[in-house]
């Protein structure tokens, strides 16, 4: 799959060797997410889309900030 960047947020996924890597254990589809604010909402996520198959290996990374943290708390 490779990395895919979202607003700063990069998803990378690597697979491992298994026959069953295509079949999706976890996917976001047009995954968005807005925090009120005072002037009017800030953006946190928008439009992120991806699986992940069984037995990938994924890595969220980016910068403080770019909501990494935000990705992992709707999908927990």
């Amino acid at each position: 799959m490779g990395v895919r960047e979202y607003g700063g947020v990069f998803v990378n996924t690597h697979t491992l060797t298994h026959p069953d890597t295509h079949t999706p254990i976890l996917t976001a589809d047009h995954l968005s997410h807005t925090y009120a604010s005072p002037e009017g909402g800030l953006p946190a996520l928008k439009d992120v889309t991806f699986s992940v198959g069984a037995r990938q290996f994924v890595c969220v990374v980016g910068p403080s900030g770019c909501g990494k943290s935000t990705l992992l708390r709707l999908l927990a």
